[in-house]
């Protein structure tokens, strides 16, 4: 008579086949936190410029990873809306770095742009899309920095950890009379979000002259932005606009004469692209008159 028992071979082979799934399964949901990051100068600083201007045109886009609305773009489709108007400073959100790739979205954009650039991955994740925000520059920078935003909160209930990694990217420039702030982030939508508006605010209130952009999650109606827009800051994407619409990509700026902005729909992505022309305001010189 035949056995009807599988071989101890087969039963080897089937237990080694599920360890190597399960192990499969627990590395799809590591997410590794890349550390804080500093440095004086974006990636392919040639394409840069000196910043000797007191004018310059900014953008913020969350560009859904290179997925779409109702049809997967080109990244030459997001290029092509981030030259019109010509951008100086870009904020990128939902940039993708592919699984064993290299080269992010932001490269790429970067390249067809023809702009310096800084990627910085909030999380990576095994076999997934590692997600990030990025900014894109025509003008060189002093310095620039990558800080991770709160991701834990402790409260009378417990520990809260979020599994949304968030960042933000600060870059300053300096045209020799007054130095500019420019803080890229994109903000979490879970319980974590008070706390993150609030610490990439106060980096944006060391300076008199920020500019804000990203990706917030949230409108007007948030605390720490109603205060803020109260105080005098700026709400560059709604200039000229009208100033109760809703939205949740900001253009938040201090210490600027907001020239023109603009937008383009959805369609390219879940998220309209605004932008912004700037001018430095000038401070007020008093001259006291002879008696």
């Amino acid at each position: 008579m035949f056995s009807s028992w599988p071989s101890r071979s087969a039963v080897t082979t089937v237990s080694l086949s599920i360890v190597v799934l399960l192990l499969v399964c627990e590395l799809v949901e590591v997410r590794l936190v890349p550390p804080p990051e500093a440095g004086i100068a974006l990636k392919n600083p040639e394409r840069s410029q000196p910043f000797d201007t007191s004018e310059f045109t900014i953008g913020t886009y969350n560009i859904r990873y290179g997925k779409g609305l109702e049809e997967r773009p080109s990244l030459q489709q997001i290029a092509d809306v981030l030259s019109s108007p010509k951008l100086d400073v870009i904020g990128l959100n939902e940039v993708r770095l592919g699984p064993f790739s290299d080269t992010s979205q932001a490269e790429t954009l970067a390249d067809l742009l023809d702009m310096s650039w800084v990627y910085a991955m909030t999380v990576d994740r095994y076999f997934e899309r590692r997600a990030g925000n990025a900014i894109l520059s025509r003008y060189h920078i002093e310095r620039y920095e990558i800080v991770p935003l709160f991701q834990t909160q402790t409260d009378l209930e417990g520990t809260y950890e979020t599994r949304s990694r968030r960042n933000y990217v600060f870059a300053l420039l300096d045209n020799g009379e007054h130095q500019v702030a420019v803080i890229a982030t994109h903000i979490d939508r879970g319980p974590l979000q008070p706390e993150q508006i609030d610490q990439v605010l106060r980096r944006f209130d060391q300076f008199d002259h920020a500019v804000l952009i990203g990706d917030m999650n949230n409108v007007h109606s948030q605390a720490a932005i109603a205060e803020r827009l109260r105080d005098g800051v700026r709400d560059a994407i709604c200039e000229g606009h009208d100033h109760e619409a809703p939205h949740i990509d900001w253009i938040l700026t201090k210490g600027f004469d907001v020239i023109e902005s603009g937008l383009h729909p959805v369609g390219i992505s879940d998220h309209p692209q605004y932008w912004a022309r700037l001018r430095i305001q000038q401070e007020e010189v008093e001259v006291a008159s002879a008696l």
